[in-house]
C-alpha cells in the first residue's frame, strides 16, 4: 500500500505506516520515501527530541544527501533570519521542508518553505552570509532556539559529506 501511494505523495506529505511487519521492512520503506523527499513522523519526532549536535549531524547528512537545504522565504527574497540576544543575525535553515512549516508562525507566518540546492548553498549563500558578517542558525525549532554555526564552518562540514557521499 505505501508503494502505491508513495506515486501520490509531495514533498512535506506525511504517512503513519500503522501495519504490524518487520521493523527492518519499515527502515527500507522509510529510506525509500525519505529519497522522495516525505519524511515519516517517527523521523520527525525522533530528531526533533535529538542533542543539538545530532540535529547538526542529522542536518549536514540530510542535506548533503537530499541535495537541499530548506529555508523560509517571503516575496523570494526575504529569507527567516534569527536574532541573538547580543544582536547578532543567523539566517534559519532546515535539512526538510516539514522542520521548516513547524516554524511558520509568529513573524515568520507569511513564509513559505523553500529549497536552496545544496551546492548553491555552499558556493553563493554561505560566501554572502560570511561577507555581509551574518551566522547560520541550524535546525531552529518552533521557540527558536537553534544551533548557531560559523558559516565556514558549515561550508566545511557540508563540503566534508558532499565529498564523502559524491
Amino acid at each position: 500500500v505505501i508503494e502505491e501511494l508513495a506515486g501520490l505523495l509531495e514533498p512535506g506529505d506525511v504517512i503513519i505506516d500503522g501495519g504490524n511487519s518487520n521493523y527492518h521492512d519499515d527502515v527500507r520503506r522509510a529510506k525509500k520515501l525519505r529519497d522522495q523527499g516525505i519524511l515519516n513522523d517517527q523521523e520527525f519526532e525522533a530528531v526533533l527530541r535529538q542533542t543539538p549536535e545530532k540535529q547538526y549531524d542529522y542536518f549536514v547528512g540530510h542535506c548533503a544527501d537530499g541535495t537541499e537545504v530548506w529555508g523560509l522565504v517571503q516575496d523570494e527574497s526575504d529569507w527567516a533570519a534569527v536574532e541573538d540576544d547580543r544582536g547578532n543575525r543567523y539566517f534559519a535553515v532546515w535539512p526538510h521542508p516539514r522542520y521548516a512549516e513547524a516554524c511558520r508562525h509568529r513573524d515568520w507566518g507569511s513564509r513559505e518553505p523553500a529549497p536552496i540546492e545544496v551546492h548553491e548553498f555552499v558556493d553563493v549563500v554561505i560566501p554572502r552570509l560570511i561577507a555581509d558578517g551574518i551566522g547560520v542558525a541550524v535546525f531552529p525549532l518552533p521557540d527558536r532556539r537553534h544551533i548557531p554555526v560559523a558559516p565556514r564552518q558549515l561550508r566545511s562540514d557540508l563540503e566534508a559529506e558532499l565529498m564523502r557521499i559524491e
